[in-house]
This record gives C-alpha cells, sequence and structure tokens, in this order.
C-alpha cells in the first residue's frame, strides 16, 4: 500500500472512530429522547459542521487522491 493511501486510511479511520464516540456519547445521554440527549446530538452535529473542512482536508480529499493514484497503477 503507498504511504499516500496510508495516511489517507489512517485519518478516515480516526474520522470514523471519532463519529462513533460521539455516537456513545449521546446514547449514555439517553438518546434523542431527552433534553440531555437531545443537546449531545446538537453538539455532535456543530462539531460535525465544524469539522467539515477540516476533514475534506485531511481525510476525504487525500483518500480520493490516493486512491485514484492506486487504481491509475
Amino acid at each position: 500500500m503507498n504511504d499516500d493511501l496510508l495516511k489517507a486510511a489512517k485519518n478516515a479511520a480516526a474520522t470514523i472512530a471519532a463519529i462513533y464516540q460521539w455516537l456513545e456519547m449521546v446514547e449514555k445521554e439517553g438518546g434523542a429522547t431527552n433534553i440531555a440527549g437531545v443537546a449531545k446530538c446538537h453538539a455532535m452535529l456543530t462539531s460535525l459542521r465544524k469539522n467539515a473542512d477540516r476533514t475534506e482536508k485531511l481525510v476525504m480529499k487525500p483518500l480520493r487522491e490516493a486512491i485514484a493514484k492506486a487504481e491509475a497503477s
């Protein structure tokens, strides 16, 4: 596996893990069925939106480029 693809895959795995950590925090608050859970959902969605550009730059774009490069080889 080339270095670019490996780096992008690691970033993707870390991003997915972070999303599931947020999900666990929401579920610990009772999910979206009470005020505390809704507040955690709101925090999660706000964080995802705030970091969308960063995720595009560090995960999605490098992953697409590395995949294209690997497929061209």
